[in-house]
C-alpha cells in the first residue's frame, strides 16, 4: 500500500483528473483498473495550492519477493546459473508497488490531461505541517 501526497496549483484540470481517477477507482475491472484508489483533494483557505493525498493499493500482490528469494536460492545451490537473471528481473518488478513509481505515473497522467503547472511531491511531515498546522 502506497500513501503519498503532492502539491499542485488549484487548477480545474487537476480537480477533473482527481474526480476521474476516483470514478475509475470504483470500477472492479482488473484490466482497466489495477489499483484500489483512495484520493482526496484538499485546499487550505488563503492558499492557492491544491493538495492531493493518494492511498493506492495494487490489486495484484507484490510477487517480486518470489523472484529475489528464488534467485538467491539458485545462486547458493548452483552458483551463477541462467535462472538467476529471470529471477532478478522478476524481483526488479517490485518498483510497481512503490509510492515513487505511482507518483511519477500520476505526474505523467496530469501532464497528459493538459496540466502545465508545478507538481511537487511532499514528505509526510511536510503534508502534516502544511495541512494541519
Amino acid at each position: 500500500m502506497s500513501l503519498y501526497a503532492f502539491k499542485t496549483d488549484n487548477d480545474l484540470t487537476v480537480l477533473d483528473w482527481v474526480k476521474a481517477t476516483k470514478k475509475r477507482g470504483e470500477e472492479h475491472n482488473l484490466l482497466k483498473n489495477p489499483f484500489y484508489w483512495n484520493i482526496k483533494s484538499l485546499t487550505v483557505p488563503g492558499n492557492k495550492s491544491l493538495f492531493v493525498v493518494v492511498d493506492a493499493k495494487p490489486v495484484y500482490f507484490n510477487f517480486s519477493w518470489f523472484g529475489w528469494i528464488t534467485g538467491v536460492a539458485v545462486l547458493f545451490v548452483w552458483g551463477m546459473h541462467w535462472i538467476v537473471i529471470p529471477c532478478m528481473i522478476l524481483g526488479c518488478l517490485g518498483i510497481f508497488w512503490t509510492a515513487e513509481f505511482l507518483f511519477l505515473m500520476n505526474k505523467k497522467a496530469l501532464r497528459k490531461h493538459g496540466y502545465t503547472g508545478f507538481i511537487k511531491r511532499l514528505k509526510h511531515s511536510e503534508t502534516i505541517r502544511e495541512l494541519i498546522l
